[in-house]
């Protein structure tokens, strides 16, 4: 009943902590039916915003982090002060919540608990009396209303969360906040490419009168 309930929400907000090769990321991400995430994290000792959409990942971080992630080829001239909207490599974050952490992949971890053997006791998640339903692999605490109210693993990816189902409301208010975000990207940057001149600068067009010239440079 629990997998039922929880594989037709459009989206989870997932408090915890979660790791995956070599990221560690402890915070609050709301993941969609359609794989985007969002939220405010610690990822690997960097506190971030973080939206990942596409199978890409923006940060919106400080100046000092950004300064860290470009090669020694590229200048960070173009680094604004304070924080910044930017693309990380695809190789930097290992967790990929559109494969481990949406509401459908929850519900075959949830399935999944019943193919071992469990243990069952009575405790107590975010304030409600829950049962702790534990496997070899697997801890999930479900509430006396058949709600997913925690979710443990051993296996990677490690997590270990509260999680908060979403109403088609809440869902509604995330994926406007996420295209609000992408609004910001105007003046975000792609830390994986380093900007280089690949041609002369090429003289436009020169007014008289002691006007600037334009100049194109590709």
């Amino acid at each position: 009943a629990a997998a039922a309930s929880l594989n037709t929400a459009r989206s989870v907000k997932l408090k915890g902590d979660f790791s995956y090769a070599s990221d560690n990321l402890q915070g609050e991400v709301t993941v969609t039916r359609g794989g985007h995430a969002t939220g405010t994290v610690n990822w690997n000792g960097d506190n971030v915003t973080l939206l990942a959409a596409d199978r890409k990942v923006f940060v919106k971080a400080p100046k000092s982090y950004w300064t860290s992630k470009l090669s020694s080829l590229s200048s960070n001239s173009f680094l604004k002060d304070g924080d910044q909207w930017g693309r990380v490599r695809d190789s930097e974050l290992s967790l990929r919540f559109d494969s481990h952490l949406t509401p459908s992949a929850l519900t075959t971890r949830l399935r999944q608990v019943s193919r071992y053997n469990i243990t069952e006791t009575e405790t107590t998640v975010q304030g409600q009396k829950a049962y702790r339903i534990r496997s070899s692999l697997y801890t999930v605490y479900i509430s006396e209303n058949d709600e997913l109210l925690r979710y443990e693993s051993t296996v990677s990816p490690r997590v270990r969360a509260d999680v908060e189902a979403q109403s088609s409301s809440d869902t509604t208010a995330t994926i406007n906040q996420m295209r609000s975000t992408i609004d910001e990207f105007g003046d975000a940057f792609d830390a994986g490419r380093t900007p280089r001149n690949v041609a002369k600068p090429e003289f436009v067009s020169c007014s008289r009168g002691g006007q600037p010239c334009t100049v194109r440079v590709r």
